[in-house]
């Protein structure tokens, strides 16, 4: 049956507020939740008969989402697509075709990084793609909050935790870092190295692993500290983490 275009904000509000329920839970093989979210959600606005209406309605549908980050910045990741926005690609549809104009995209950047700077002051770094979304508060927000935030974390050993923790990604995940046919990266270097260099904290999370007594680590943070202890030890490693670091 078909949905009523009246119904359109509705059905886009709900699937933004649920998706990020969902994120990290796929298979390898599996298409990522955000990108399926974000599909429906581009076939839906492409009935509308005009910019300004499928904005209208993307932007108050973002603005009533309260349970959700990821899914919104993977929706704003693939709209940035159409408009060469990424990696410099050339632009992917041509001017007309286009879902959203430039100026309206750049406002709903505007206001994801309003949402990630509140997430921040709450809980982003417990969220399953804590990583991806601070490498897009950094690399799409033209402030230096992002840093900030990192450097606050920086200054203590529990925080240097923290960070590391939350760039730890979970299974499954189709994410930033780079990938090879032979080793599976489970801490995303392109998240870390955007904001500190993993060779210079080396010796600090040794130190830390060392003195550290087992009980006063979470088993997140416990698994992040090992995962990047047996990675300083692998070969393969060093060459990727050389590559970012370049």
């Amino acid at each position: 049956m078909r949905i009523p275009d009246s119904h359109i904000e509705t059905i886009v509000t709900a699937l933004l507020d649920i998706g990020d329920r969902f994120q990290g839970r796929e298979g390898p093989s599996e298409i990522p939740t955000s990108s399926a979210i974000s599909f429906r959600i581009e076939e839906l606005l492409g009935r509308l008969p005009t910019q300004e209406a499928r904005f209208s309605v993307i932007k108050r549908a973002m603005e009533h989402t309260n349970h959700s980050l990821y899914t919104i910045i993977a929706l704003v990741f693939d709209l940035r697509l159409e408009h060469g926005k990424i990696e410099n690609r050339e632009k992917l549809k041509p001017v007309e075709a286009q879902i959203l104009s430039e100026s309206q995209l750049e406002e709903l950047e505007r206001l994801v990084c309003s949402k990630i700077e509140a997430s921040a002051a709450r809980d982003l770094l417990l969220h399953p793609m804590s990583s991806i979304i601070l490498y897009r508060w950094d690399t799409w927000c033209p402030s230096t909050k992002a840093q900030d935030f990192v450097n606050g974390l920086l200054r203590t050993d529990e925080g240097l935790l923290d960070f590391i923790a939350g760039c730890t990604l979970p299974p499954g995940t189709f994410f930033i870092a780079k990938d090879t046919p032979h080793v599976r990266w489970e801490i995303d270097l392109k998240t870390v190295t955007q904001f500190v260099s993993l060779e210079d904290v080396e010796p600090r999370i040794r130190k830390i692993a060392a003195e550290m007594p087992p009980e006063s680590v979470d088993k997140r943070e416990a698994d992040a500290l090992f995962t990047l202890l047996k990675s300083y030890d692998d070969e393969e490693y060093r060459k990727e983490l050389r590559q970012f670091e370049a």
